[in-house]
């Protein structure tokens, strides 16, 4: 995850100093304007700190950091998955919640582009709406540490805030099996397009394709278009030997 100037990183898988702080709920008070009282708002606070966080409504459901990070490593635990890493970045003084776990023991081979590819967990949380609680499976390229998201949708398990959220039902054990089947399918998809070989000309006619046909914006394309035609020496945006296949474009 890039850095930034008001981003906190935690990457000792010991340390819960940072990111496992109690959040608390208070209601906001209505102004005297519009008749005092009770508001239906509420404001989010560090309950360590004091820090306020953001307002929500009386519908909104508050979601622990430590209530998912504990959830995820108990899944993890139950399968004897030991993570790489754990990063885990704070950010705003404890607005927003990100954590990646990698696991590069459990891997899949590409050998017709001389690539690996590990599986990696990405949970979110906030305490200002700005983000969802969710579990996403994705695939770290062990070639060059970036991380490729798989596209299936359904392996995004993405709730919003709300007072029935139940997340024992959102990281279940069926759905992290779901997600290891998954992984290892898609090892194979990807393994069968590295094989499919095709032609400069045909990358860019492909890529201008979807630009027309709205799946990308022109600005995206022409991005694209620049990395595919200017392949890496070193082989790290998937450019392996003299041939160009889907699995790099």
């Amino acid at each position: 995850m890039p850095k930034v100037a008001n981003e906190v990183y935690i990457t000792d898988p010991n340390q819960r100093e940072g990111w496992d702080f109690e959040v608390v709920q208070r209601r906001f008070p209505m102004p005297e304007e519009f008749g005092g009282g009770p508001s239906p708002m509420f404001g989010n606070y560090r309950s360590d700190t004091g820090q306020f966080l953001g307002g929500v409504s009386e519908q909104y459901g508050l979601v622990q950091n430590s209530t998912l990070l504990d959830r995820a490593e108990e899944a993890f635990a139950k399968r004897n998955m030991i993570p790489s890493d754990r990063q885990i970045c704070i950010s705003e003084g404890g607005k927003r919640m990100k954590a990646v776990y990698d696991f590069k023991n459990e891997v899949i081979q590409l050998p017709t582009v001389g690539e690996e590819l590990g599986f990696r967990l990405m949970v979110t949380n906030s305490f200002d709406r700005s983000l969802r609680v969710s579990f996403a499976l994705g695939f770290l390229r062990l070639v060059c540490t970036n991380g490729m998201q798989t596209l299936e949708k359904e392996l995004d398990m993405l709730k919003k805030h709300s007072k029935s959220l139940d997340i024992d039902s959102l990281l279940t054990d069926s759905a992290l099996d779901k997600a290891m089947a998954r992984f290892t399918d898609a090892g194979a998809v990807y393994g069968n397009l590295a094989k499919l070989g095709i032609t400069q000309d045909q990358g860019v006619y492909a890529l201008q394709n979807q630009a027309n046909t709205g799946l990308i914006s022109e600005k995206v394309r022409e991005g694209m278009n620049s990395v595919w035609n200017n392949p890496r020496e070193d082989g790290a945006d998937g450019s392996v030997g003299d041939g160009r296949n889907l699995y790099q474009l």
